[in-house]
């Protein structure tokens, strides 16, 4: 079977819907929720490959379903927060959500985003409110503007705040 960029997306899915117990152990504060050098390495591969278009070579589709592997159960905020950290993968991610409206692939990880994050909302395992002063100092925002975004619970508009200069 082909990969897809749907079939991407469901196993991220599933990597996501499978790390509810990850999520909950993780009530500390923000400077102590983990984030390995691997899940760092994953995270840039991710963000690059999808950049750059490189999502047709079929060791491109299976490095990046190995890669959703082992950021499994890392924490949004510090998903988010990496990619906005760096400003190679901040422009990396602009150019992914500047294209998604034409571009399947793009659009698939936009969409994922956005609807992972609004199901572990809207399911408990994560009170995105908690850990804000942390997230905030990370991306070098406004911990007030931060939560009044994430209270919409409109992701697509986070991304478009934290993507701001």
């Amino acid at each position: 079977m082909a990969w897809d960029a749907a079939t991407s997306t469901i196993s991220l899915q599933r990597n996501i819907d499978s790390a509810e117990d990850s999520y909950k152990k993780q009530d500390c504060e923000y400077d102590k929720l983990t984030r390995t050098e691997a899940q760092c390495n994953a995270v840039a591969m991710i963000v690059t490959t999808l950049a750059e278009g490189m999502t047709s070579a079929i060791c491109s589709q299976m490095a990046l379903l190995k890669a959703g592997k082992v950021i499994y159960g890392l924490h949004p905020y510090k998903f988010i927060g990496l990619i906005i950290g760096s400003e190679e993968l901040r422009e990396r991610f602009r150019t992914i959500f500047n294209m998604y409206s034409w571009n399947p692939a793009k659009w698939t990880f936009i969409g994922s985003l956005n609807t992972s994050l609004n199901e572990l909302a809207k399911s408990g395992r994560i009170d995105y409110l908690d850990h804000i002063e942390g997230f905030a100092k990370e991306v070098n925002k406004d911990p007030e503007a931060l939560r009044k975004v994430l209270a919409e619970g409109d992701w697509k508009a986070l991304c478009r705040y934290l993507l701001e200069e």
